[in-house]
């Protein structure tokens, strides 16, 4: 999983000629968290939110959250991991849903000593429960889009600019700490396959992003790479990497667009979610 390591200061506004997809908050941003209260050992000595949280997503419709596969799984879900929607703070705020609905990509395959996932998707159906603010209704949160679901977007070449968010780990190994405050941080994209550890083990449907001493990293896996200028288009999910902000091995991100995932998302959303439980 992968998390903002060195990220830059939360919701920071672009050039001045350029308006910020940010400016206005992350309102589609999603925390995945476990509700799990018996802790032991070390984890007791853990802040609560550095316990509790696992992974990012984004709200792309009503009920729907876009995740990586890799978060989640069944056995979880049944074990009451909970999505939390309209917060910038992990240790308050917010609205809490209960999961009800889990569909993993059917032809996801988890991460190999040979390589990354592969299509490292999922979405998660939500349900306001008994945990929930009932005035929540009055607020419904507010989707982002997906590239490709209008005729002007295009693929996502090298050089664009990119912003990702998350509360994960602020960089890797010993002393690395989860943030209680989302951060986000602006990359550009990358050719995958300059990477030294990538050559030979991407594909067409990842996207790669970096920028000196700026990655994600453990903790933000999930999270949503969107179109840093402009209106908020939601280009990638933050999947896998080799260390955080090293330089040489960028994020890597499942690539979201016309050509990748579009059409299998629209098919998963727009079926009733009542009709088939598990993936």
């Amino acid at each position: 999983m992968r998390s903002l390591a060195f990220a830059a200061a939360l919701l920071i506004a672009g050039p001045a000629a350029a308006q910020s997809a940010l400016l206005h908050g992350a309102p589609w941003q999603a925390e995945i968290y476990s509700n799990f209260s018996g802790w032991t050992g070390k984890d007791k000595a853990r802040p609560q939110y550095a316990r509790e949280e696992r992974c990012g997503g984004s709200l792309i419709a009503a009920g729907w959250i876009l995740t990586a596969a890799h978060c989640i799984d069944q056995d979880q879900v049944d074990r009451g991991w909970r999505v939390r929607l309209g917060t910038l703070d992990a240790r308050d705020g917010g609205v809490t849903y209960r999961i009800d609905r889990l569909v993993t990509h059917p032809d996801y395959r988890p991460e190999t000593k040979d390589g990354p996932p592969l299509n490292d998707l999922a979405l998660l159906h939500f349900v306001a429960d008994g945990q929930t603010d009932p005035s929540a209704a009055d607020h419904p949160p507010i989707p982002i889009r997906l590239n490709g679901s209008r005729a002007g977007d295009g693929a996502i070449g090298t050089g664009a600019d990119v912003t990702v968010t998350g509360w994960g780990k602020n960089k890797s190994g010993k002393g690395a700490r989860f943030s209680p405050m989302l951060r986000e941080v602006d990359v550009q994209t990358v050719s995958c396959n300059l990477a030294p550890g990538y050559r030979g083990k991407v594909n067409a449907a990842m996207l790669c992003a970096g920028a000196p001493g700026k990655d994600s990293c453990q903790g933000d896996s999930g999270g949503p790479l969107i179109l840093t200028y402009g209106e908020p288009v939601l280009v990638g999910v933050v999947s896998w990497g080799i260390g955080c902000g090293n330089g040489s091995n960028p994020g890597l991100y499942v690539r979201i667009d016309r050509n990748n995932y579009l059409d299998w998302i629209g098919q998963v959303t727009k079926a009733n979610p009542k009709l088939n439980r598990a993936n």
